[in-house]
């Protein structure tokens, strides 16, 4: 397995994670559970620093996955820890990471395939 087939892999994992901690939370539910939300946001933080590993090539061949939007959010989770958006992160969980892990998926069925 080649490390970026690995690192799709991990990100897999992690998405799914993500999702699997909010599938059954209201927004309001995951603002109150302090758990959930110091979770999903650690693994938010996660998808930012492993897709920053991936190799250039592999970025640049699926540019239909927005890995700058990914490392800004991290960036901005780590850096601005102070002003985070709770509806943001609210909404990547569930909008973005779930649309994330179907990209992630199909470039995991490219290289393997």
């Amino acid at each position: 397995m080649s490390p970026d087939e690995s690192r799709i892999a991990e990100l897999i994992d992690v998405c799914e994670s993500i999702i699997g901690f909010t599938a059954r939370l209201s927004e309001g539910d995951f603002r109150q559970d302090d758990l959930v939300l110091s979770a999903v946001i650690y693994k938010i933080l996660v998808l930012g620093e492993a897709t920053g590993k991936l190799s250039s090539g592999l970025r640049a061949r699926y540019q239909a996955v927005a890995w700058k939007d990914i490392a800004g959010m991290r960036n901005h989770l780590i850096h601005r820890y102070d002003k985070i958006d709770l509806a943001e992160v609210w909404r990547t969980s569930r909008v973005d990471v779930p649309e994330l892990l179907q990209h992630l998926r199909e470039i995991q069925r490219d290289l393997q395939g």
